[in-house]
């Protein structure tokens, strides 16, 4: 017959890995939200560039144009 102060070693072991894998499972949710967070990063620098890319070409077109009607005048 056991010993009803001894420890349950079975739910012990059970809790243990009830723990462990709830830390794990925290551990693959942070670094899924770091990868995510990363990959947004990216594509909000490359939409920075694009987005500076296309300004500084709606610049020269502008100048450009300004250069023709320009010589036109002349």
């Amino acid at each position: 017959m056991p010993d009803n102060n001894s420890p349950d070693y079975k739910a012990l072991f059970l809790q243990a890995e009830k723990r462990r894998k709830e830390a794990e499972e925290q551990q693959r949710q942070a670094e899924e939200r770091q990868k995510q967070a990363e990959d947004e990063g990216r594509r909000e620098k490359r939409r920075r560039e694009q987005e500076e890319e296309r300004r500084k070409q709606a610049e020269d077109e502008g100048r450009q144009e300004k250069e023709r009607r320009g010589l036109g005048v002349f």
